[in-house]
This record gives structure tokens, sequence and C-alpha cells, in this order.
């Protein structure tokens, strides 16, 4: 394992877990460089109920065969296996565990702060409802954007490549409705920058929203047009809140997470191309996803020292499970069409063609 990560037996973190619940932390050799802990699978220990305390501060990952690993308990963040072609959920299929968990370590030592809040959003999320989730990620989000990481981000950003201003299609709303017989057509419109998502295009999205929910008698379908579905968060913007606590409530007010949500049932994405970062968390609340052709997911938030904001702490592992969710945060592995249908990220694929899309 990489010399900054600590290895634990099974029993030491049912232990710690226990002291931590009775007010005691973990020693700090524990916690120093790096706050992450991997622990053999460990399903002929008898573990105690309750799982991890939500603001437990070791990210705790179990290695193991992928096979008898007791899920219920809660007492992991992810669970990694290098056996079988297709483990069961929580387990993610690694090539080389030393591989994999350096890859975590590295997103963890350049933003400590945003993975630890990341996993503590996804441990308490499966007792919040939906609304509630989203609430506590835009607080959580807004709280990372006045910090050293996000900050730390940008410089280094700005030195490497000073971000160009991103082209808009000359007056073109960034949302286009159209509507074919009772299902409304919702497409990203901005195909020249992959649909990158951005204020206007959340606003315009809102907007096509809130008049759908209306409409109760029509469905929803969300595209997006040109070579992707939704490259993730425009770049161009990243750094422009000055106040991010006033930009926490424009957030909630304006949340096409919230407005999907409570239209899922009757909305179905469908996805191509880069599906990143808030594509990936808005395309995940429809009840149906639909991958077209070829699509690569990710999520790339922890990397600037954020977390998804889009309300994919709530949308992902409500469809992946919060195992898988954690390696798709703290990895910021990029994963392809068979992943995503074998996750179920995506409920059925298609051919890159409208018309058979049409027919589903």
């Amino acid at each position: 394992m990489p010399q900054t990560v600590n290895t634990l037996p099974a029993r030491e973190l049912f232990h710690l877990a226990w002291a931590f619940e009775r007010g005691i932390d973990p020693p700090d050799e524990l916690l120093y460089p790096l706050p992450v802990a991997v622990v053999e699978d460990y399903r002929s220990t008898a573990a105690p109920p309750g799982g991890l305390p939500v603001n437990f501060p070791l990210i705790v990952i179990v290695v193991g065969d992928g096979l008898g690993f007791g899920a219920g308990n809660g007492l992991y963040d992810l669970a990694l296996t290098d056996g079988g072609a297709s483990p069961e959920a929580p387990w993610v299929r690694v090539d080389r565990f030393e591989a994999a968990i350096d890859k975590i370590a590295a997103t963890v030592a350049d933003a400590p702060v945003a993975a630890a809040t990341f996993i503590q959003l996804l441990r308490c999320g499966e007792g919040l409802s939906l609304e509630q989730g989203l609430a506590f990620e835009s607080l959580a989000y807004s709280t990372l954007q006045a910090g050293a990481e996000h900050a730390d981000w940008l410089r280094r950003r700005q030195a490497a490549s000073p971000p160009p201003a991103l082209f808009d299609s000359g007056g073109e709303s960034p949302v286009v409705v159209t509507r074919s017989d009772a299902t409304l057509i919702v497409e990203l419109n901005r195909p020249r920058v992959h649909n990158a998502y951005n204020a206007a295009m959340r606003d315009a999205l809102c907007e096509v929203l809130s008049l759908a929910a209306v409409d109760e008698s029509s469905s929803l379908e969300l595209r997006g047009r040109g070579e992707s579905f939704c490259s993730g968060g425009d770049l161009s913007e990243f750094g422009s809140c000055r106040d991010p606590a006033a930009a926490n409530l424009i957030r909630t007010r304006r949340s096409p997470a919230r407005l999907l949500a409570a239209m899922s049932s009757r909305t179905r994405a469908v996805v191509h191309g880069y599906c990143a970062g808030s594509g990936m968390e808005l395309a995940a609340f429809a009840s149906s996803v639909v991958a077209k052709g070829e699509v690569t997911m990710w999520l790339p938030e922890i990397s600037m020292g954020l977390i998804p904001g889009a309300g994919g702490t709530v949308s992902i592992p409500r469809r992946v499970g919060r195992g898988r969710a954690a390696w798709l945060g703290l990895s910021g592995e990029r994963i392809g069409t068979s992943t995503v249908i074998a996750w179920g990220i995506a409920d059925g694929w298609v051919p890159d063609d409208r018309s058979a899309i049409g027919s589903l």
C-alpha cells in the first residue's frame, strides 16, 4: 500500500468507530499525512451495528475478493476488488489495489477537506430526504467555494492557462425546447463547448422545467446538442463567485436538480459523448437514462477543491450506491459505456441514431 495510507485490522476500525461515537478521536498518526485507512475484507468478523459515524475523520477503503463483504453494516466508504469481471455492488473492480489506492491518495492529498466533505455527505445522505440532501450539498459546496483548496486550484489553473471566454451561440438560448406529441424535448444548446453548464444554462433549465412541472400530462426528454450531452461546469465561470453565502441561496432557489427530481417519474435523459460533473449529476435524476452510442462519465470536482454541486451527492448514490459514488468522486476515474450500463447509471443503450431513440 502507499506509504501515506494506513492499513488497519478490522477490529481496530470497529474500536475506533465505537470510541469516536463516545468523543474520542482517532490518534493523529492515523489522520496524517492522509486520513485514509485500508481494511482487508472482514466478512468473517462480527461487525458492530450502526456503521461509520457521519463525521468520522477517516476515509475507509475495504479491499477483498468481491464476494462476501457485508455491505449492509456501512463500515466502509468504498470497496475495491481485483477479482471477477463484474462484481456486485458495492464492489469496484480495479486492476491493481496499489494503483487504485495511489489514485485516491493523490486526490485526497491535493484536497483533503473537499474529499472528507464529500465522503461525509455520502454517509449522511442515506438518512436524508432528497430535499434535505440537496440543501446539505449546496451548503457544503458554498463553504468549499470560499476555501483554500479551491483557491489553490484556481491559482494553479490561471498560472497554467488563463481561461478564455467560452463560446455562446450568437444570442441563441442555452436550452432549446420542442414538442413531440406529449413529450417535451429539452436540449442543452452550447454544442461548441460540449454543452458546458453555466449560470445561463441553469437559469434557462429552471424556467423550462418549472413550466414542465405544471403540465403533468407531458413527459420530458433531456438531451444535449452536438458531440456531447454535457461536459460539466463551465470552467470560465469558476472563481467568479464573490459571495458564496448568497450563491448558496441562489443555488437552492434555482435548482434544476430539485425540479428534475420532482418530475423524475416522467423524465428520460438521453446521454452521449462526454457526460461529466453536473451533466452526469442532473441526468441521474431521471427515472430512465439511455446511453446513445459511446458515453464517458466522470466526476472531476474534488480535484478542484469542490464537491459535486448540481445534485450529484444525492442522485448518483441513488443509482450506484454510496461506495461506487465514492469511487467516482475520489478517483476522478472516467468510466465508459459498458461500466455505465453495468452499474445502472444508464438503464439501456441505443446506437448513435436519433430515430432509434424515438422507438424506445
